[in-house]
């Protein structure tokens, strides 16, 4: 073989040696659709795939997912087929190795923590599958702090809700379904408290009103109807026990004269009548003490609200004075003609006992 044959051969080996090396490596020549065979199947994607701008190898059809140039939204069904066929190889590994032990972790501290702050049952989890015992007490741990949580913020939520009802400011700022119902509760204790010391208050300024004969008392449209109701029953329930308190001293003062008025309204006639009883009944004893201290003959002193009838005790009083003189007198008599009557007997028995002795 000559000299120039040997070199033939030489560039030949080299050249395709060349060839394999470049292929191996890299992309390899592309054809007009940005593609190229690859009978090997080195590249694992069958004989033909493309590389399109020089990105990695792949498969496409209607379109590379690597052209931006593309309408992504219209081609979304074909690429996510290119890309399913290319991270089915890319990805496997991956894939079979399933979620991490610190995910499924993360995952029990989670639902454990959100389950617990929402008050649900301890064993409410549904969870199975690789890590499932790290899961578990992950669960539980976080399950007593969530629920620990909550029972911190009931607390808080029933002392906010309380003082805003005191205060008649409501403010539910929670979102949770525990806390605002814990929240509505107290709020409404608390502002029946509000409201009852509010109520009170306008009774006590009713009464005060009605005493002080104060009736142009006006409110504006600030003050809650139901305080206002209060305040006006309160005069008029005032203004009824003033009058039955007068009605009753009327009755009184007609009792102490032996008086009794039957022209009184419907709805002070009670009251009335009961001091007429009251006032008669004084009058008796103090015209009774008034006869028995003129008999005794101590000294009389007649009280103001008896001086309407000054004349009928100083009456009854002499009246005493004289039924004491006279049974003297009588008495007085009754002992004299016992005496008078007693000296004439022992003189007519001298007399008797002197003619007998002759």
């Amino acid at each position: 073989m000559g000299s120039k044959q040997h070199i033939k051969i030489f560039l030949l080996i080299l050249i395709l040696c060349n060839q394999n090396c470049f292929i191996n490596a890299h992309s390899g020549r592309t054809d007009s659709s940005g593609g190229h065979r690859d009978n090997k199947n080195t590249s694992g994607l069958g004989s033909y795939h493309y590389h399109c701008g020089g990105n990695p190898p792949h498969l496409h059809t209607d379109g590379c997912p690597y052209d931006s140039s593309n309408n992504t939204s219209s081609n979304s069904s074909s690429e996510s087929s290119s890309n399913n066929n290319v991270n089915s190889n890319l990805s496997s590994e991956s894939i079979s190795k399933g979620p991490s032990k610190e995910s499924i972790i993360e995952k029990g501290t989670n639902d454990g923590y959100y389950d617990g702050y929402n008050l649900k049952e301890s064993e409410a989890y549904s969870y199975t599958g690789e890590y499932e015992s790290e899961y578990q007490e992950a669960y539980k741990v976080a399950f007593e702090n969530g629920k620990a949580e909550i029972e911190k913020d009931i607390y808080n939520a029933k002392e906010k809700g309380y003082e805003d009802g005191k205060n008649n400011t409501f403010e539910n700022i929670y979102k949770q379904e525990t806390l605002v119902k814990s929240y509505q509760e107290s709020y409404d204790k608390g502002n029946k408290e509000f409201i009852e010391n509010k109520k009170i208050e306008y009774a006590e300024l009713g009464e005060k009103d009605c005493i002080e004969n104060k009736k142009d008392r006006t409110f504006g449209d600030e003050v809650d109807a139901i305080f206002v109701e209060a305040y006006n029953n309160a005069y008029k329930n005032k203004y009824s026990e003033i009058k039955k308190e007068e009605y009753k001293l009327k009755g009184y003062e007609d009792g102490i004269i032996n008086k009794t008025d039957e022209n009184i309204s419907l709805e002070y006639v009670e009251s009335y009548n009961e001091g007429n009883l009251e006032g008669k009944r004084e009058r008796e004893i103090i015209l009774e003490d008034a006869f028995n201290k003129g008999y005794e003959g101590t000294q009389i002193d007649i009280e103001k609200k008896f001086e309407p009838i000054t004349e009928e005790i100083n009456k009854q009083y002499l009246e005493g004075k004289n039924k004491k003189k006279n049974e003297i007198v009588t008495k007085s008599i009754i002992i004299g003609s016992i005496i008078i009557l007693g000296t004439y007997g022992i003189y007519r028995y001298s007399k008797i006992k002197s003619k007998r002795n002759d």
